[in-house]
């Protein structure tokens, strides 16, 4: 079985973001952390855009190419 792949898109000083990262922490699950600049529409990356058109906002978890938005839901 192979590994799967987990990333968590967030900002810092972003509460939701870091609610997400700390819970993963806890849990012992390993996964790539991608900063993101949420201060302007246009810094935004690609990457979150694609995986969050609608709300374009972090933090978005992303297991093996899927999304998963808001930290709630993630949780």
């Amino acid at each position: 079985m192979g590994e799967e792949e987990l990333k968590v898109f967030g900002a810092w000083g972003s509460p939701f973001s870091r609610r997400v990262e700390i819970a993963l922490e806890l849990k012992g699950v390993p996964f790539e952390y991608m900063e993101e600049n949420v201060s302007d529409d246009k810094l935004k990356s690609p990457l979150l855009l694609k995986y969050n058109p609608i709300y374009k906002k972090v933090p978005v978890l992303l297991h093996n190419g899927k999304p998963v938005v808001e930290s709630l839901i993630i949780l």
